[in-house]
């Protein structure tokens, strides 16, 4: 699972995953999507 939240966000939500949650985490991006293309969210998670 990649988890793609801006910082504030994902901060706050980090600590409220159960632990098998977090442990399927493969990569956390802390940016601001509103405004990314399809393109730069898949660029952002190396796909």
């Amino acid at each position: 699972m990649i988890l793609i939240a801006d910082p504030q966000t994902l901060g706050q939500t980090r600590p409220l995953f159960h632990k098998k949650v977090v442990s399927r985490i493969t990569r956390k991006i802390a940016k601001t999507p509103t405004k990314a293309t399809h393109g730069d969210i898949l660029t952002a998670i190396g796909a």
